[in-house]
């Protein structure tokens, strides 16, 4: 949603029109006939238009590829801490201790997570 402005400014384009916002990637103050809206923010119509589009593309893109493997990080994290604590569990007199059953749920957990995880992005692959 592009916001109103706070003070009366005119539009860069036309002078005795009362803008309504300002560009994001000029800064020009802007009425509703010279602003187009791009994903909820204002960018001068024709000018910064197709810059401000790239730019969206290019922070959408970013997003998603930094979310896709956020959750093998997960996994991973829970398949080594797992792991860590079995292998100091198992050294101890009894494999029944603490380290040992948190190290086996943790690992599971792990597992189940993986399995998750590659079926999801079979699936969006899918689609």
């Amino acid at each position: 949603m592009i916001n109103s402005m706070e003070k009366d400014m005119n539009c860069y384009f036309h002078e005795k029109v009362t803008a309504r916002t300002t560009c994001i990637a000029c800064g020009k103050a802007l009425c509703s006939e010279c602003l187009v809206e791009i994903d909820g923010s204002a960018a001068c119509r024709g000018e910064c238009e197709k810059t401000v589009k790239k730019l969206k593309a290019i922070i959408y893109r970013e997003e998603a590829s930094s979310l896709k493997y956020r959750p093998f990080i997960t996994t991973l994290l829970l398949l080594a801490t797992g792991l860590y604590l079995c292998s100091l569990g198992y050294n101890s007199e009894s494999l029944l201790n603490f380290n040992f059953t948190l190290g086996a749920l943790l690992f599971a957990i792990g597992i189940i997570n993986l399995i998750s995880n590659v079926m999801s992005l079979l699936l969006v692959r899918d689609n």
